[in-house]
C-alpha cells in the first residue's frame, strides 16, 4: 500500500483511460481529490465492485504504509504493542488526520484519545486496520477490522484497537480508509 490513494472509476466506450478521461471521471462524480501524486487510477474489471457499479472509489494511506507493530516498551495495560502516528500530512485536499496518537501509543487508545479523520462532501467513508505477516504486509492473517463505521457527515472517529490477534514480533498493520460516492451501493466500502 504504498500508494497514497487510489481511486477506481469505471471507462466508457473507446474512450481509453488516460490520466485526463480519469480525472474527469472524478470531477463528474464530485469528488473533490485533486491530488494527482501518488494516486493510481485502476479499472475495477470484473471485481465485485464493477458489478454492483462502484464508480468512484478512493482509498486512502492513513499508516504511512506497512508498519511494523512496535513491541519495544511494554504498555502498563498489558496491550500486546504500540501504534506509530497516522499519516497527517500530504494527504489529499479535503482528507486531514487530527487528533493524532503519538509515536508508541499503545494499541487499546483510551476513549478521547482517538485519532479523527476528515473528508470532503459527497463521500461516505470508513476507516480498516489489517494485519499482515512480513515482507511488506503480503499475507493478511486476518480479514480487515473496521475501526469506524461508515459515514457522510464528513467526520470519523477511528477507534484504534489491538484486534483479536495474538500478536508476534513481525506481525505488520496497515490502516486506510475506504470511501465512496455517497448514496452508492454499501458493497463498495467493503475493503479492497
Amino acid at each position: 500500500m504504498s500508494d497514497e490513494v487510489t481511486r477506481s472509476t469505471q471507462s466508457e466506450g473507446n474512450a481509453g483511460f488516460s490520466r485526463r478521461n480519469a480525472l474527469k471521471a472524478g470531477v463528474a462524480a464530485g469528488v473533490g481529490v485533486a491530488a494527482w501524486s501518488g494516486a493510481t487510477i485502476t479499472s475495477l474489471g470484473g471485481t465485485p465492485a464493477y458489478a454492483v457499479n462502484c464508480t468512484t472509489v478512493v482509498k486512502i494511506d492513513l499508516s504511512g504504509g506497512c508498519r511494523n507493530t512496535d513491541q519495544g516498551t511494554p504498555c502498563p495495560s498489558g496491550d500486546p504493542f504500540r501504534f506509530h502516528p497516522l499519516k497527517d500530512v500530504n494527504l489529499p485536499d479535503g482528507f486531514d488526520v487530527t487528533n493524532n496518537i503519538a509515536e508508541g501509543a499503545c494499541c487499546n487508545v483510551p476513549s478521547g484519545s482517538d485519532p479523527i479523520f476528515t473528508f470532503p462532501a459527497g463521500l461516505t467513508c470508513t476507516v480498516f486496520l489489517t494485519f499482515a505477516n512480513p515482507p511488506s504486509c503480503a499475507t493478511l492473517q486476518q480479514p480487515a477490522i473496521q475501526l469506524a463505521p461508515p459515514d457522510s457527515d464528513g467526520e470519523l472517529t477511528i477507534n484504534l484497537q489491538c484486534g483479536p490477534l495474538p500478536i508476534n514480533p513481525n506481525t505488520q498493520y496497515t490502516i486506510f480508509a475506504q470511501c465512496a460516492t455517497t448514496g452508492a451501493d454499501p458493497s463498495c466500502l467493503n475493503p479492497t
